[in-house]
């Protein structure tokens, strides 16, 4: 279960349309946020991840 999510100033630039000009419009799907933390709610079985239930987990993704 994601607790928190951040919006990194990079994040905010792309979504202000200040990097437009020289970036040009963002890849779609754009997802900003990419940064979260939060709680392990479920793992499989049998369980070959080395996470447990309720451990607290931080996690980057990229939308590539």
């Amino acid at each position: 279960r994601v607790a928190a999510c951040a919006l990194a100033p990079g994040d905010a630039r792309v979504l202000s349309g200040a990097t437009r000009e020289i970036q040009g419009p963002p890849s779609m799907p754009y997802v900003p946020g990419g940064d979260v933390a939060g709680v392990v709610e479920a793992v499989p079985e049998p369980n070959s991840t080395g996470f447990g239930v309720g451990d607290r987990v931080v996690a980057q993704f990229c939308g590539n």
